[in-house]
């Protein structure tokens, strides 16, 4: 059921299908809940932000399930700083880890084995596609140019990586100010 005056966002639903991850906005303040559907019981995870009457960052954060279902990815941002939350469902706890060099996560999607993540995100104005390594706890940048690359997938069963992007093709990586306000699939 929901609340009045809430934003609900970034619906996700896990693996198995038992749980529901999504993001609630209420007076500037997020909350990260979790949605057992079996128990008909939500549990709040995450909470940021203050509770000011303000308009709320509404890119913010990004969430994405492991694909065993057992561990949530929750990109958000505290204090200036990116921050990656891996919460484990199952034990409740949190592994926060600071990603450097990034201003904000706008869109994230594991492997299929789980063992990284691929995120766009922004630095220095310029929305870029990033690979995170979750073992190895680092990252590197896949695309740098002036457009706009949003939601990367991991195609199934595969390690490439399908985006959003207004570039006009793929080889073009030192473009001019972009005008193109058409998004494709690279």
């Amino acid at each position: 059921k929901s609340k009045k005056n809430r934003l609900y966002r970034s619906l996700k639903i896990s693996p198995d299908g038992n749980l529901i991850a999504f993001v609630e906005h209420y007076h500037g303040q997020y909350k990260v809940k979790i949605h057992d559907i079996k128990k008909n019981k939500t549990n709040t995870i995450l909470k940021g932000d203050h509770r000011l009457n303000r308009i709320p960052d509404l890119s913010h954060p990004s969430i994405s399930w492991h694909p065993n279902g057992s561990v949530i990815a929750i990109f958000e941002e505290k204090k200036g700083e990116v921050l990656l939350n891996l919460y484990d469902v199952e034990e409740h706890k949190k592994n926060v880890k600071p990603l450097l060099n990034l201003e904000k996560i706008l869109s994230c999607s594991y492997n299929v084995k789980g063992d990284k993540i691929i995120f766009s995100a922004v630095n220095n104005s310029q929305t870029d596609i990033y690979q995170y390594s979750v073992l190895g706890n680092s990252q590197i940048q896949i695309t740098n140019d002036l457009y706009d690359n949003l939601n990367p997938k991991y195609i199934p069963n595969t390690n490439e990586v399908i985006f959003s992007s207004n570039r006009k093709e793929l080889k073009n990586s030192n473009p001019k100010i972009p005008i193109n306000n058409k998004f494709d699939l690279f």
